[in-house]
């Protein structure tokens, strides 16, 4: 989305053997008038792009590449939240991983449901200024 991972992303992914098709790869500080938060309403080109190009799957990030966004074959959006839980998912059961997860309060609770039904703790991490007084 115009953004801190123009080009590396891409460069991340083609060296892992993907083939790779970046779209508002180019820079613009304006974000082309587009708000850089790869969100549902904001990832139509995406959408579109990936559907009809028969691509197999989308992925944008915010402005600095801290939020991600994903979109199937079929054009339909799945948010960082769900992408999370997803992963997680996928390394418990399919990876076979024992791993508790934290989260922070603003992440999604199905990581709480993906650990309780691995018989794995979820841990929230506190927020704000009293965050590190905080003893685990």
């Amino acid at each position: 989305m115009h953004g801190a991972a123009t080009g590396h992303f891409a460069k991340i992914l083609s060296s892992l053997g993907v083939d790779v098709e970046e779209i508002h790869g180019e820079e613009n500080p304006g974000f082309r008038g587009v708000a850089p938060e790869p969100i549902e309403k904001n990832l139509g080109d995406l959408m579109k792009g990936v559907k009809e190009g028969h691509f197999s799957l989308g992925l944008a990030t915010d402005g600095d590449a801290d939020r991600l966004g994903a979109v199937d074959e079929e054009g339909n959006y799945f948010t960082t939240q769900q992408i999370l839980s997803v992963v997680y998912w996928h390394m418990v059961k399919n990876r076979n991983k024992r791993w508790n997860i934290a989260r922070s309060v603003s992440t999604t609770k199905m990581v709480d449901l993906v650990a309780a039904r691995a018989k794995l703790a979820s841990y929230e991490t506190p927020v704000g200024s009293n965050s590190s007084r905080r003893r685990w």
